[in-house]
């Protein structure tokens, strides 16, 4: 799967997806799991998702969501505020994954107030030591 535009929006019933085993390169992720409000656990451990141009709306509308794993994050802004049951394994996860900014870049991982209420200054710190905001 290169292009994964959409590819499971709205799929609102849908509560697991795991692609463990599974070798992915996604280039487009543009609303990818927007909408499935269902998911609560989801392993994009196989996903490489370090060539991505597009995560806009990846996660909008996971508000069930719990268990996320996943690496090599794009260097581009990503949102997860609207996935706030997030576990603080999963948040930790989502931080290791951020690639390391360099050039004095700044980008943004917005996790929401409540995500990040779960977070340790330590824990947050890592992703400012990388060239990320957290918000």
């Amino acid at each position: 799967i290169s292009n994964a535009n959409s590819i499971f929006a709205n799929a609102k019933a849908l509560s697991i997806l795991d692609f463990t085993g599974t070798t992915v390169k996604a280039t487009n992720m543009q609303n990818c799991f927007s909408g499935c409000r269902s998911l609560r656990n989801l392993d994009l451990s196989g996903w490489d998702m370090s060539e991505v141009t597009n995560i806009t709306n990846a996660f909008n509308g996971c508000e069930s969501l719990v268990h996320l794993k996943l690496q090599n994050l794009p260097a581009l802004a990503v949102n997860f505020s609207q996935c706030a049951l997030l576990s603080v394994e999963s948040l930790v996860g989502i931080i290791a994954a951020l690639p390391a900014l360099g050039d004095g870049t700044t980008l943004t991982c917005t996790l929401g107030a409540t995500n990040t209420a779960k977070l340790t200054e330590d824990q947050i710190a890592v992703a400012t030591a990388k060239g990320w905001t957290i918000a």
